[in-house]
């Protein structure tokens, strides 16, 4: 049962977009990351995909103007809406957004350490939040 270690953004940051939120504390199992794990870019993209929250699993990895709508650069780190601020490390968070260039194994991610974005290898271990559209 997810909804014991996950739960659901009430608030919607960007076009009716919702974000699941992880919480602090709660046992992990190989299927669900709390909020201090890190993975790389496939399979943070396959968690996303596979989440079942509340029996809705329609989630994804979200875009990077998604991810980004997150940031509030006038609070410490992490730099983030104040509902999301208890279940968010400091840290890089994987988007869905190709990054583009020469490297093809590039997406964007977002440093809510301090509200930057860029684009970093598809095997890097960063952190993840999972969105989904509608309520």
């Amino acid at each position: 049962n997810t909804s014991s270690i996950l739960k659901i953004s009430k608030k919607r940051y960007l076009s009716g977009v919702a974000f699941h939120q992880p919480v602090e504390g709660k046992g992990v199992s190989h299927k669900f990351l709390n909020f201090l794990d890190t993975t790389n870019l496939d399979n943070a993209t396959s968690y996303c995909s596979s989440l079942n929250l509340k029996s809705l699993t329609d989630w994804r990895l979200p875009t990077k103007v998604e991810l980004a709508s997150l940031i509030d650069t006038s609070v410490s780190a992490p730099k983030i809406v104040s509902e999301l601020v208890s279940t968010t490390e400091s840290l890089y968070y994987w988007s869905s957004t190709y990054h583009g260039g020469s490297n093809p194994s590039r997406n964007w991610a977002v440093n809510f350490n301090d509200g930057s974005v860029g684009g970093y290898s598809s095997t890097v271990n960063m952190h993840v939040r999972c969105a989904r559209d509608g309520s």
